[in-house]
């Protein structure tokens, strides 16, 4: 305080400076900030935005990586599960290949009934089948995205399990993240382009299957003669195959592939 004397009772007097730091409601202004047990209101303030933010990016990432999981599975239900599941793809690439022209009879599960289908005599074998472009461009990309999207999704729910207190999982989660929004997607990336662009032109198709890019000689050539090459094509478009079950008719119309 300060030393003002009050001359009727001789003790010193408070002035109005020595009240400065007490505000309205008569609290001390320079008395400890309140705490909470994350520290002062804004820092806790600050952590509450921070948590969102990231619960924000951990939903995303987690949506994401679910759909990339998706898109995976998809590819892979049609390259190259087609070469094992589909009749007549089933019928074109046998465990060996076909030595002379034949009719290969096959049980049409609709009806219980037999049909013949034409195939071709060319050294098609299924490992063959599976190597051409673009079956094995494809199966490597979806194989690549259910691995290393499928890694990172199991990542990501071990971590929500633990309520992202994990401690050294959380840190795993996080960095393999950040891997994935470059790294794999990056190379996720570069094998879709290099597996659309693997297909062969229609013509090129027809060549590996019967040794000419013309339509009037599918079917006819001699063992040998075909370059077992492009299995499919996406440029251009596919013919009907107008019921008939001739190689020509029915290459004409699976050789176009409508997923590309």
């Amino acid at each position: 305080m300060s030393d003002t004397t009050n001359a009727d009772y001789g003790s010193t007097i408070a002035t109005s400076a020595d009240y400065g730091n007490i505000d309205s409601y008569g609290s001390d202004s320079s008395a400890p900030e309140l705490l909470y047990p994350c520290g002062t209101y804004e820092e806790c303030n600050d952590a509450d935005l921070n948590d969102r933010h990231y619960m924000y990016w951990y939903v995303a990432r987690g949506i994401f990586t679910t759909w990339m999981l998706v898109v995976g599975g998809l590819l892979y239900s049609w390259y190259p599960s087609i070469i094992y599941n589909d009749s007549w793809w089933r019928a074109q690439c046998p465990q060996t290949p076909y030595i002379s022209t034949t009719l290969t009879t096959i049980n049409t599960a609709a009806t219980g009934t037999a049909s013949l289908i034409e195939v071709a005599v060319n050294g098609w074998s299924r490992q063959e089948c599976l190597n051409a472009p673009p079956i094995l461009q494809w199966t490597t990309t979806s194989s690549w995205i259910l691995t290393t999207y499928g890694l990172g999704w199991l990542f990501w729910v071990l971590n929500l399990i633990t309520d992202n207190e994990g401690r050294i999982l959380n840190f795993v989660t996080i960095v393999y993240s950040l891997v994935a929004s470059t790294f794999i997607a990056l190379t996720t990336g570069t094998l879709a382009i290099w597996s659309f662009y693997s297909y062969g032109t229609q013509a090129q198709v027809l060549t590996s299957w019967s040794g000419s890019s013309t339509y009037a000689s599918l079917g006819t050539t001699q063992p040998g003669a075909p370059d077992n090459y492009y299995l499919m094509w996406y440029n251009g478009s596919g013919l009907a195959s107008g019921g008939t079950t001739s190689l020509k008719n029915q290459l004409l119309s699976r050789g176009y592939d409508t997923q590309a």
